[in-house]
């Protein structure tokens, strides 16, 4: 039998165990991936400077929503399919996904010449033609992707992306110092894609393979739907950038707010760790409401100390990596920093939340909060950004965060509140620590002195043990 259900449920101790050791795990092979990355992401960005990366990262924000809306929730349909997933499943998605792919690039050939004029950004149209015939690839890795995340087994996720990702540079890096320009980017792009696909299908050992069956179809898409439905909302985040900023203050605005993201991704990368980690760990016991809202409670708690230390370290010693790692022109990007950084230090812990409704079926209600993030979002961009420039972008951001409370409401209606009071704590410590430029250097002090509280360390200690228990029992009289 296909070990994608346990056979009964573990206890709440075995359970936070398994999961705080599983995202140790999982954390680790990301510090492989964001070192890779970080390298890569040095020499682009150094050789290309602002203007010629924003072409670049404006095709790119319109491609990431093309394949989240392409995507229509599929894999994570799969994901939480009860029963093993026979070759008329796996065929029936995979064409699903042929169909979509092919009547996306059809649509975004016929809306171009529209929307590079809209964007303005010299390039676009030329990188975004070649960039997006990367879309029925990418979507189609999802497939043999979510086979292998339904094991729970990481190790093949691990290996696939990281030789994935030293593909991608190894081509683009070279290409990139010879003078290729962003065009180098696009054909590395769309050769991991390539190396991906065989990857996954031949760890898997299946080719893809085409089926239909109108009841697996059906099921499939009214299983995902809500939940892309969502997802497309909340993609609309990566189009604020090229639309809003790039119509607005040109490439090199473009090319400074993506470094800011991009570094911001990197060092938060644990959110996605933890995401996938709770998909997968409370579709297990669904209707244990108390247990869920522990694991919600935990689950802030960790996000907020891990995101918040890379968050800060950066902060404050950004005024010397930035000219060093990325060169002069990159010293805007810590304008902007703090303002988008208090924004990934609270979607961080809230991304918990986000993940609780998808794995429960809430994906209606998801998608309220989303339509109310991205509507103040960018309609706070749209006004902010020609009075305060690109720091309107995270002055919009900043703007969109009360809408946090919207998903609170959502979703403590269905389980009940989580605890907040040591995330909290926390947080506004991190988010104080932030604004050391503008608060003064005293703000430095502020998540120092929150960590040395009673409370603060008796979480923390609480959170070792779990991992390593050995340390409860050496202390133990």
């Amino acid at each position: 039998m296909h070990p994608d259900e346990p056979t009964s449920p573990p206890s709440d101790d075995g359970l936070r165990r398994k999961a705080l050791t599983g995202a140790a795990m999982m954390a680790a092979r990301q510090l492989v991936s964001i070192f890779l990355k970080l390298i890569g992401v040095v020499l682009i960005t150094r050789y290309l400077g602002p203007e010629r990366y924003g072409s670049y990262v404006a095709a790119l924000g319109v491609y990431q929503f093309l394949v989240a809306v392409g995507s229509v929730g599929i894999n994570i349909a799969l994901l939480r399919h009860e029963g093993d997933l026979d070759r008329s499943y796996i065929g029936t998605a995979t064409t699903i996904v042929v169909i979509i792919s092919a009547i996306l690039l059809i649509l975004i050939e016929l809306a171009m010449p529209s929307l590079a004029w809209f964007i303005g950004v010299q390039g676009f149209a030329e990188l975004a033609r070649w960039l997006f015939l990367a879309l029925p690839l990418q979507l189609l890795i999802l497939i043999p992707m979510t086979q292998i995340e339904r094991r729970l087994d990481y190790k093949p996720l691990t290996m696939i992306e990281i030789s994935g990702q030293v593909l991608y540079y190894s081509i683009a890096a070279p290409l990139i110092i010879s003078g290729e320009g962003p065009v180098a980017l696009v054909a590395a792009y769309l050769l991991q894609q390539i190396a991906t696909i065989i990857i996954t299908h031949l760890y898997i050992g299946r080719a893809p393979n085409l089926n239909w069956d109108t009841n697996i179809a059906r099921t499939i898409i009214s299983s995902g739907i809500t939940f892309s439905l969502a997802n497309w909302i909340w993609m609309g985040r990566s189009l604020v950038n090229p639309l809003i900023i790039g119509s607005q203050l040109g490439a090199y605005a473009v090319g400074i707010v993506s470094l800011v993201v991009g570094i911001l991704e990197m060092l938060t990368i644990l959110k996605f760790v933890a995401w996938r980690l709770t998909i997968a760990v409370i579709a297990r016991f669904p209707d244990d409401h108390d247990r869920i809202r522990r694991a919600i409670t935990q689950g802030m708690e960790l996000q907020i100390i891990s995101t918040g230390t890379f968050l800060l370290g950066f902060g404050w010693l950004g005024h010397w990596i930035v000219p060093i790692a990325f060169g002069e022109r990159w010293l805007p990007a810590l304008e902007l920093y703090p303002y988008v950084a208090i924004v990934y230090l609270t979607t961080a812990p809230f991304n918990m939340m986000t993940a609780t409704m998808s794995a429960l079926g809430f994906n209606k209600y998801l998608a309220y909060f989303h339509v109310s993030y991205i509507v103040s979002f960018a309609t706070a961009a749209f006004i902010l950004v020609p009075i305060f420039g690109i720091r309107g972008y995270g002055l919009g951001e900043i703007a969109a965060l009360p809408t946090y409370l919207l998903l609170h409401a959502l979703l403590t209606r269905q389980i009940g509140a989580p605890n907040y009071r040591i995330a909290a704590l926390w947080w506004t410590a991190a988010a104080i620590g932030l604004f050391w430029r503008e608060l003064g250097v005293w703000a430095i002090v502020a998540p120092f002195a929150v960590l040395g509280l009673p409370v603060s360390w008796k979480r923390l200690y609480g959170y070792i043990t779990s991992v390593y228990p050995g340390m409860s029992q050496r202390r133990s009289p």
